[in-house]
């Protein structure tokens, strides 16, 4: 699964850059402009930003929030940890949940993208993000309580 989330990334930032890059030469070669390029340009931008995420969530190299960990002496840190992968937790579960909410609802509406696709094909990302970060943030916790107990 990894692998393939990797590949739609890749695939995905590449055609941003081509759809970029021929909005720009249609603009100032040719002296027009693809209809809707530019929308589909950062949407696509979005959907490639939220799988980064998920890749940073995953190796631990998001942001960094738990560096406040460090300003706290040894048997403090593990319990600052738990804090923040709790904290971690409720707001990726509260995201996930919300963004089900969102997806049902352009379903339910039958809200259209340009005029043509289903709005809700475009948002599954959002679940899918936050339900994989909360996974992510829920199997650290599990690990880090397994540490503390094996201390």
């Amino acid at each position: 699964m990894r692998y393939f989330e990797l590949v739609v990334t890749i695939f995905l930032i590449i055609f941003v850059v081509l759809l970029v890059l021929s909005q720009v030469l249609a603009r100032n070669l040719f002296f027009f402009t693809f209809e809707h390029f530019d929308s589909i340009s950062r949407l696509l931008a979005f959907d490639a930003a939220m799988l980064g995420a998920i890749f940073a969530t995953r190796n631990s190299k998001h942001l960094n929030i738990d560096n406040l960990i460090n300003f706290f002496k040894s048997p403090k840190k593990i319990y600052i940890r738990l804090i923040i992968l709790l904290w971690c937790l409720f707001m990726t579960g509260a995201l996930f949940l919300l963004s089900v909410e969102l997806v049902l609802s352009a379903y339910n509406f039958n809200d259209r993208y340009l005029g043509t696709y289903p709005l809700w094909l475009i948002q599954l990302i959002l679940p899918y993000v936050f339900l994989s970060m909360f996974v992510s943030n829920l199997a650290l916790l599990i690990n880090d309580i397994a540490m503390k107990m094996r201390t």
